[in-house]
């Protein structure tokens, strides 16, 4: 705590120093200042620590006389504030903020003497650029100062990040000169992905030390944020970058594709299957590929633009079935029209397509298949059911008629079970239907 004795000794100091100030505007009394300053640091650190905004004063009157300059008066100044108590450094940010334009070197010099905190450093070089003091900003690339340590003992940010922070672009970018300057700059990245100024976003992608694939503790990237928020613009920015990585996935399994399918937007699709890495039917941690999960969206834009890619995996078990019973009847005739579609493969649970749109009597779905070159009309699935008998024991009389009227139809075979189209004709009690399969010319009654 402050003694009476020294609350009076600031009070008869700052009178003395108000009324040394009103002579001021007299350069004849730079001798005078000269003598001041020399004493100023001889009083106690609160004295001295209120006192230097008017050691400023008397260190631009003295370059201005001309008697000392003002690089060898500010080293003289710093010697001082090295020597005093640490208590005074912390204080000194307004010094330094009032003398990088007129002393440029000695203020970088005495910076490495003085521990200025991150902090004071952000004060100061916004002060030195509000200045236009651009030989104090060079000079700080070259200067000792750690730019990564943290502003405080209880926050990890750093200058750099106050600079992005602020949006004061010039001491950003000044800061991000520093030799040393380390991790925080990839880290930055989504916030700078955020900003409406692609300024501060192109400032650190064209940094050597950026890491552009940075994750969070989710495994986001800026990358997966910039496409979550629909930004082309800088999509396209982090695409560009050489050093990218398209195919990482978050904590979650979800690939960069899979989000922006998810986030229904063909635009961010398009963007990312444009470029040539990118693997189109990276699988997340369900095992759905992109392209699957489009269609479970119902997404039809995003479908075609995925269909459209030349290493697009239509056959990907599930596919066409998920199509199907969405009832899609748009998707699933693009599926069908790729060339490279298996139109007769089974899922993972041995279910046959045309089997399978038949058990779900969707009459669209099954006209769809059969009009398709390779389709098998007579394929069984694993429980062996074939189309034909299922059709009849379903009584579906559209769908009966339609596999009737395929050239490759196989009227006389029986499924898995044993059972043939006649019999079960006859077990399902319709005249109608069993008129049907007796009328089809390569009918075998025995």
């Amino acid at each position: 705590m402050t003694s009476i004795a020294q609350r009076l000794s600031v009070e008869s100091f700052r009178q003395k120093e108000l009324s040394v100030q009103q002579r001021l505007a007299k350069p004849d009394q730079s001798t005078f200042f000269s003598r001041v300053v020399s004493k100023i640091f001889s009083f106690d650190t609160i004295l001295a620590a209120t006192s230097l905004t008017f050691a400023y004063y008397v260190l631009t009157i003295e370059s201005a006389a001309k008697e000392e300059s003002g690089e060898a008066l500010t080293e003289r100044m710093c010697s001082h504030l090295v020597a005093t108590s640490p208590d005074l450094w912390p204080k000194v940010g307004q010094f330094f903020s009032n003398i990088v334009t007129v002393a440029p070197v000695a203020a970088v010099n005495c910076w490495d003497k003085v521990e200025l905190s991150p902090f004071r450093l952000l004060e100061v070089m916004k002060s030195a650029v509000s200045k236009g003091a651009g030989k104090f900003i060079d000079l700080y690339a070259q200067s000792n100062f750690n730019p990564n340590a943290a502003v405080s003992a209880s926050d990890s940010q750093t200058a750099l990040g106050l600079a992005l922070e602020e949006g004061n672009l010039e001491v950003f970018t000044a800061l991000l000169k520093h030799p040393d300057i380390g991790p925080d700059v990839g880290n930055l990245l989504f916030d700078a992905a955020r900003l409406e100024d692609k300024a501060f976003l192109s400032a650190l992608l064209a940094h050597p030390k950026i890491d552009v694939n940075a994750q969070d503790v989710t495994g986001n990237t800026p990358l997966r944020v910039a496409i979550r928020r629909k930004d082309a613009e800088v999509v396209s920015a982090l695409l560009a970058h050489p050093k990218i990585v398209v195919n990482t996935h978050d904590t979650f399994g979800e690939g960069h594709l899979i989000t922006a399918v998810r986030n229904d937007n063909v635009e961010m699709v398009s963007a990312l299957l444009a470029h040539p890495k990118f693997d189109v039917n990276a699988q997340d941690e369900l095992s759905y590929t992109p392209l699957m999960v489009a269609i479970m969206r119902k997404d039809t834009e995003v479908v075609f633009a995925l269909l459209a890619h030349p290493e697009i995996d239509v056959n990907v078990p599930g596919l066409l079935k998920e199509a199907i019973i969405d009832g899609n009847a748009e998707i699933v005739s693009a599926l069908l029209a790729h060339p490279k579609i298996d139109v007769n493969a089974q899922d993972t649970f041995g279910e046959v397509h045309l089997v399978m749109a038949i058990r779900y009597s969707d009459a669209e779905m099954v006209s769809a298949l059969l009009a398709h070159p390779k389709i098998d009309v007579n394929a069984q699935d694993a429980t062996g059911n074939t189309p034909l008998v299922l059709a009849i024991k379903r009584k579906d009389k559209k769908t009966i008629f339609a596999l009737l009227a395929h050239p490759k139809i196989d009227v006389n075979a029986p499924d898995g079970a044993g059972e043939k189209p006649i019999t079960a004709a006859i077990g399902s009690g319709s005249v109608e239907i069993v008129s049907a399969v007796r009328a089809h010319p390569k009918m075998k009654l025995r």
